[in-house]
């Protein structure tokens, strides 16, 4: 994110490597919360999944970023992830262990939290 960011500040398209990749993004905020949880629990034990149990692909990441920061070629910015030919990797967890022992979900919104980017500039 920070790279995007920064080809987005100066207005230059990102060189992407794995743009189909899918990864379950979560927001710090969530780790505190569900290490909260987990810490105030009187039976949690074992290895819980700490995660959101959605994926976003680092393109969709990527067109959230420029659209917040109005990066003025949208277009150009599909077509070059579009271009890629990496196999798609996924890797999204199973989060119904923590959901179901520690009553814990995920608060923060990915995609509201990416239009805030604007923020970062």
């Amino acid at each position: 994110m920070p790279y995007l960011l920064e080809c987005f500040r100066k207005n230059e398209m990102p060189v992407f490597k794995t743009p189909h990749a899918v990864w379950d993004y979560i927001h710090v905020g969530d780790v505190a919360g569900a290490t909260m949880a987990a810490v105030s629990a009187k039976k949690a034990h074992g290895i819980f999944n700490l995660a959101t149990g959605v994926g976003t692909s680092v393109g969709d990441i990527a067109l959230m970023m420029a659209k917040h920061c109005g990066f003025k070629d949208i277009d150009g910015l599909h077509r070059a992830i579009d271009a890629c030919a990496d196999a798609p990797t996924r890797r999204v967890a199973n989060i119904d262990k923590i959901r179901r022992e520690l009553h814990w979900k995920p608060e923060i919104d990915l995609a509201s939290e990416l239009a805030k980017v604007n923020l970062w500039m």
